[in-house]
């Protein structure tokens, strides 16, 4: 980034109107999107971001439906106004989001939704070439551990103790002993695991240390 800066400066760009320089590339350019089913050209009428209000406005047939998911264009595409006119315009908004946004506000329809770290995903970068798997903390049973019973996996599960509690996802592993649960330390509390809020701080018999595996816990919907 750094070499298309200096580019941009011996080249004159710098400091006269409509120069500067601008970089970016797809965040998905790592992912192997092959198995998408690509759209006939004719059969879907595509809307630009930086002209989306005019495109609305425009269409032929009229846009009778819009479904906004996680994106505020309302906010972020130029000319606020004419994109909030043209999204009053449409009889039906659905728009997906965690928060209220200008976007959301204009919704007929609000659909809330899991954050980035809330839910199993993929996050890869604009600017490095790095891909991230975010997914619930993980805990490992014995096939036969008493602590699966009553669960309904199709339900999120969460890891209790006495202290609150945690999402996690099941994983068998055979050999372990059924009364364990067992957590691999070092994720993070800011990235929704860190089993240690649910360890209450007591000090072990001998030696004074923390009594990390003495703290007893269940699974439960």
């Amino acid at each position: 980034m750094r070499f298309i800066n200096a580019l941009a400066l011996i080249s004159g760009q710098i400091g006269r109107p409509g120069g500067g320089s601008y970089f970016i590339a797809p965040s998905n350019r790592h992912l192997d999107l092959s198995w998408q089913a690509k759209p006939a050209p004719k059969q879907v009428a595509r809307f630009f971001k930086p002209t989306i209000g005019r495109d609305i406005l425009a269409a032929e047939p009229a846009v009778k439906m819009i479904w906004a998911n996680g994106t505020n264009p309302v906010n972020q595409s130029p000319d606020s106004h004419l994109v909030s006119q043209a999204f009053r315009s449409v009889p039906f908004k659905v728009v997906v989001d965690a928060f209220m946004t200008d976007t959301a506000d204009l919704a007929d329809l609000i659909l809330p939704c899991t954050l980035n770290l809330e839910q199993e995903n993929l996050n890869p970068s604009y600017f490095h070439d790095f891909i991230n798997h975010t997914r619930p903390p993980k805990v490992y049973l014995a096939p036969d551990s008493p602590a699966r019973a009553g669960l309904d996996l199709a339900k999120p599960v969460f890891l209790v103790s006495p202290l609150g509690r945690l999402e996690v996802q099941m994983t068998e592993l055979p050999g372990l002993h059924p009364e364990v649960v067992l957590y691999r330390r070092g994720d993070w509390l800011k990235l929704g695991g860190g089993v240690n809020q649910l360890i209450a701080d007591a000090t072990t018999d001998l030696g004074g240390g923390a009594a990390y595996y003495a703290q007893h816990a269940r699974l439960e919907n």
